[in-house]
């Protein structure tokens, strides 16, 4: 499945980011070699400062106290030890940022395509 078959299926916005260059073969063999990448400039910066925004204004949500996933389950934001706050998106709700999400779903094709499970 190539990007635009996968932006189709999916209803994303492939634009979001460069995905080739996250694929690239030197970017692939750093990881192989190290077990990560850093790869700059493959999002834009102008995103990466709205989806700060929309998190940081986002602000304290509805926490619980259970640790598992369940099927279905709605979207929720715990606080962890006081600290730092973590939003939990599920891909079956609608979501709080549609930016997010198709950068959620572009980075695991992206992730896939580098790892040849496309």
């Amino acid at each position: 499945m190539d990007l635009n078959e996968y932006s189709q299926l999916f209803d994303v916005d492939s634009s979001l980011f460069d995905v080739q260059a996250l694929v690239d073969s030197s970017q692939v063999k750093e990881v192989n070699e190290q077990g990560y990448a850093i790869c700059k400039d493959v999002i834009n910066p102008e995103l990466i400062e709205k989806l700060r925004v929309h998190w940081v204004r986002r602000g304290e949500q509805p926490s619980r106290l259970r640790s598992d996933f369940c099927l279905g389950e709605e979207n929720f934001s715990h606080k962890f030890f006081g600290k730092y706050t973590r939003h939990f998106e599920f891909y079956w709700n609608t979501p709080s940022s549609q930016e997010s999400r198709d950068l959620s779903l572009l980075l695991h094709f992206a992730r896939n395509v580098m790892f040849g499970f496309h």
